[in-house]
């Protein structure tokens, strides 16, 4: 049985129906007639996520486990028996499914073997999308590139790992005013926009005027008709010149007024939140010396992400653009989260519980993704999926 998915338009989707419009995953059920649309968490209903109406996934599978998961960063779990489909988003799966199962070497665990993969870590992130959409609306540090030195936080020097506390808690004491601003900033310039266009319907206005000005001058009429009109079309035209005059001077005055008001004081703050030696902590006082640059520099692993699903079209006020970059940074922000986590692979021997009548209150509990406990050394115990 070949399941299709839907074809989609370029545009943005919300995951479910909202407003009338349709939810790109009853798109998806309404090609599913022997699948039924089971739990949705409700943090993920709201969710949209754009798409370039390519149409890469050939079934239904691919779209949702390709597409649909990466989009809209969810988890979707399979009732084959009653043919029923979930979506979770991922802090709500994580939330509610951890497990009252500890396996440690006081009840059924025998041995625990964990490799890690260090390799794999990485200490930032540069954002590089295909459309130009940029974090410059939501990163406090005003670039394209997020840090995160959890992992190799204690190799650094004592001096350095103070510097990057104060670093970090400047940082984020940051990000709030930051978008705050970002976000006047970004109305502002919508206004400008306005303003400018305004501009260019007088402009037009004016030489609509000056067509009609020569219309009358060639005209068949006697001379005393003739002058009537030009003093008329004159008047109008002066008129429109003074129109055009006083709204080049509200547009400067936005202009200025942005500078000043939005952009410098952004740009002050990301002097501030830099890694440079421009950084300054939450009492003003300067955070790195070259030194301690030098140093970080050896700590700095960057990776590069770009966001299918997150985009900037030439129709977009800068409103709009505003609340796409502030998306596709907690995005870049999550999956830097992920990428600066070292990563274990634990192999567990234990004695099987599943079967044993005594645990199945436990054994119950184990589905796909579940979380449970497991001690990997002395009284320590992980969360392990």
């Amino acid at each position: 049985e070949r399941n299709e998915c839907p074809l989609l338009d370029e545009g943005s989707y919300y995951f479910y129906t909202k407003d009338n419009q349709e939810g790109i995953i009853q798109k998806q059920m309404t090609m599913l007639p022997k699948w039924t649309l089971g739990f949705v968490s409700d943090d993920l209903k709201d969710k949209t996520a754009y798409f370039d109406g390519e149409n890469k996934s050939n079934n239904a599978y691919e779209f949702l486990w390709e597409e649909i998961e990466e989009a809209y960063e969810c988890i979707i779990d399979v009732d084959f028996i009653t043919r029923t489909l979930n979506f979770y988003s991922l802090e709500y799966y994580a939330a509610y499914h951890k497990t009252d199962i500890h396996l440690s070497k006081s009840n059924d665990l025998k041995e625990v073997t964990i490799e890690s993969k260090d390799d794999d870590c990485f200490t930032a992130i540069t954002v590089k999308q295909n459309d130009n959409l940029s974090l410059v609306y939501s990163n406090p540090n005003g670039s394209e590139t997020l840090y995160n030195f959890t992992h190799c936080f204690s190799d650094m020097s004592p001096e350095l790992q103070t510097a990057l506390i104060k670093w970090q808690e400047k940082y984020e004491a940051t990000i709030l005013p930051y978008r705050t601003l970002s976000e006047q900033w970004a109305n502002a310039l919508d206004d400008l926009t306005n303003a400018e266009k305004d501009l260019d319907i007088l402009k037009e206005e004016l030489n609509n005027l000056k067509i009609s000005r020569d219309t009358v001058i060639n005209a068949t009429a006697s001379e005393e008709t003739k002058q009537a009109n030009l003093n008329t079309v004159n008047a109008n035209i002066s008129a429109k010149e003074q129109a055009i005059f006083a709204q080049e001077n509200v547009i400067a005055t936005k202009k200025e007024n942005i500078k000043t008001t939005y952009e410098e004081p952004l740009q002050a703050y990301a002097n501030e939140c830099s890694l440079s030696l421009t950084a300054k902590d939450t009492s003003g006082n300067l955070i790195f010396t070259q030194d301690l640059l030098n140093e970080l520099s050896a700590y700095i692993n960057p990776a590069e992400y770009s966001d299918d699903y997150i985009t900037q079209t030439d129709d977009m006020k800068y409103a709009e653009i505003y609340q796409q970059s502030n998306k596709l940074f907690d995005r870049a922000k999550k999956e830097l989260e992920k990428l600066s986590t070292q990563s274990y692979t634990f192999s567990v021997e234990n004695n099987s519980f599943l079967f044993n009548k005594k645990f199945e209150r436990f054994s119950k509990q184990l589905i796909p993704g579940a979380i449970v406990y497991l001690e990997t050394s002395d009284d320590h115990m992980e969360q392990v999926h």
